[in-house]
């Protein structure tokens, strides 16, 4: 049953993603209680393959950034990735923490960045079908307004918590998704030299996910046949 939910999922992320054309390449890295499954043609230039440590998964964007100067307006770019992670048997995904980082740079009173996101988790093969979502939120002590001129870093996180919801809990694929945009103006209104600057990291940890697995809820038939040989263990110790 493993084996076929898997499939299924593998099937799901190159139906989803798979530009038209392209021949599909997966690539399966094993990690903490868990498998990562991607499409290496889905990784576009510059930008990092997923790797894995422990049970945390890490990826790096390096070429996506948006500037805007001296009044030329709003600019924005978006990233798009997804990959299925399959438990190891006997487990479940219980939750996964999203992480974002990069840095920008403000000059001028009107000038402005953002960051935008939305992270989900499918559980594969559920009817109907189960998803839980969560929005990237940026940390307040890092906020990004500070308008002098300098490089600061900035950060954004999500959780998304499968804890207690059926579809997750009977060792479930799960196909991941995160869609990022960021933003960037600057306004023809404003005076003196005006620039609004946003990205993801260059090197380091960018985007860090770390998968939560827990002990899956056996199944009807699993309980059945353990009780099924409980009552055979203690028919043979009253015969004994």
């Amino acid at each position: 049953m493993k084996f076929s939910k898997l499939n299924q999922a593998i099937g799901c992320l190159v139906v989803a993603l798979a530009a038209p054309g392209a021949e599909a390449s997966l690539v399966t890295l094993s990690g903490l209680g868990f498998d990562v499954v991607y499409d290496d043609q889905l990784i576009l230039s510059g930008q990092s393959a997923p790797s894995i440590l422990g049970n945390t998964i890490v990826f790096t964007p390096s070429q996506l950034k948006v500037e805007s100067l001296n009044g030329s307006g709003l600019n924005s770019i978006s990233s798009a990735y997804s990959f299925v992670i399959s438990p190891h048997d006997g487990l479940f995904v219980a939750g996964i923490q999203v992480q974002e980082r990069g840095d920008y740079v403000l000059r001028g009173s009107q000038s402005w960045v953002s960051l935008a996101g939305l992270a989900s988790a499918t559980a594969i093969g559920s009817a109907p079908l189960a998803s839980v979502n969560a929005s990237l939120v940026p940390n307040d002590t890092l906020p990004l307004t500070l308008r002098d001129g300098i490089s600061h870093n900035w950060s954004a996180s999500a959780f998304l918590n499968m804890q207690g919801l059926p579809a997750f809990s009977q060792e479930a694929d799960v196909l991941f998704n995160l869609n990022t945009s960021l933003s960037a103006s600057t306004s023809a209104s404003d005076v003196g030299p005006r620039r609004a600057f946003v990205q993801k990291k260059f090197s380091g940890e960018s985007i860090t996910l770390s998968v939560a697995t827990t002990p899956a809820v056996p199944e009807p038939e699993q309980w059945a046949l353990a009780l099924a040989g409980l009552s055979v263990l203690t028919w043979g110790l009253r015969r004994r």
